[in-house]
């Protein structure tokens, strides 16, 4: 997996942590319902790895999780 990395981005109101990997073209955004983990994305990733970018966001705190309009404020 080491073409899947963990990352995070600070935002207003707490952090966003996503799985990524990289490439070239059109990126692939990828989100669950919870209380579902962005690992169930991870088999998938593996084997798009490099055809384009790829992010599968994961809520920090399942039960505190921030929705779409919280993070763009």
């Amino acid at each position: 997996m080491k073409n899947i990395r963990k990352a995070y981005v600070d935002i207003g109101s707490g952090q966003i942590h996503y799985l990524y990997s990289k490439g070239q073209g059109i990126p692939l955004l990828l989100f669950h319902r919870t209380p579902a983990s962005s690992v169930i994305y991870k088999r998938m990733m593996k084997k798009m790895v490099g055809s384009r970018p790829i992010y599968a966001l994961e809520p920090q705190d399942l039960e505190n999780h921030l929705t779409p309009k919280e993070c763009l404020k």
